[in-house]
């Protein structure tokens, strides 16, 4: 944050409170201190010493807990077109994509325009299962219902999130479509971005930076997507709620349901990916 603090996930919950420090990295050279509760379980962090480097000198990366083993290179797990630090966790989109691939898409006259999502830290039912020390029970797509210990509260996914679309890439993709091309959208990050700065009534993409809250499912009209391409997502995920407002909720549980699962197709960023037009 502007004022050198930080913002952190906290579990378990027993452990949070106001003033509680903490001491990280091999010899305990860092200590954190949390000063407050800002939503349920997000935390402000102040770290001594501070500044940027920290993390990359006594954090771990936070890798999918379905990968057998960590990457040993993490650039190399990195997709093509990220450029720039600040999300919290990898980008799962895009990982068909090669520096190949996207050159001999250009050439064949297709416009690659980038936008900036740093991806916030989520909620997985393993974390929560630990924060709570016990099971939850899935609610909706939206949200978690807490059983017991805080009840009524709902953990909202995703989280508040950084976006930012140059006005290079609002002035292409508005080009674009003015000439008649299409607008393939890769990945939800991307596509929450562009709907966030799309105007509700003519399309047009406005060029900006801020936070974005868009949760986006059935209902949604879109706005600045004429086809889109992502991967095969779990259920019970907001990915998955996204992806069934293009196609309808029932529609895309029997595609699942009928070829997806009988077809042997994969999950998550090293599966498979579905185009839908």
């Amino acid at each position: 944050m502007e004022d050198g603090t930080w913002h952190c996930l906290v579990l378990p919950a027993p452990v949070a409170a106001p003033g509680e420090r903490f001491r990280f990295g091999t010899d305990g050279e860092v200590t954190g201190e949390l000063l407050h509760e800002e939503s349920v379980g997000v935390w402000r962090l102040r770290l001594e010493p501070g500044g940027m480097d920290v993390l990359s000198r006594v954090g771990q990366i936070a890798y999918p807990d379905y990968l057998d083993k960590d990457p040993e290179d993490p650039e190399y797990y990195q997709t093509s077109l990220a450029s720039r630090p600040g999300a919290t966790l990898f980008p799962s989109a895009a990982r068909h994509f090669t520096p190949e691939m996207l050159d001999s898409l250009r050439e064949q006259g297709v416009h690659v325009v980038e936008v900036t999502h740093f991806i916030a830290a989520r909620w997985q039912h393993g974390y929560l299962r630990e924060w709570l020390g016990q099971d939850v029970e899935w609610a909706d797509d939206e949200g978690v219902d807490v059983p017991s210990g805080r009840a009524g509260v709902s953990l909202p996914f995703p989280r508040a999130e950084r976006y930012e679309v140059s006005l290079r890439a609002a002035d292409t993709l508005n080009e674009r479509r003015r000439a008649g091309g299409r607008i393939l959208v890769c990945g939800t990050s991307a596509l929450r971005a562009l709907e966030t700065v799309a105007d509700d009534r003519t399309g047009r993409v406005w060029p900006g930076s801020g936070w974005t809250n868009l949760i986006l499912g059935p209902g949604h009209r879109f706005k600045v997507c004429d086809s889109f391409l992502t991967n095969f997502h779990m259920p019970q995920s907001s990915e998955l709620r996204l992806t069934s407002a293009f196609t309808g909720a029932p529609e895309l549980l029997r595609v699942y349901r009928e070829e997806v699962l009988p077809g042997g197709y994969l999950f998550n960023e090293f599966g498979d990916s579905m185009l839908i037009l």
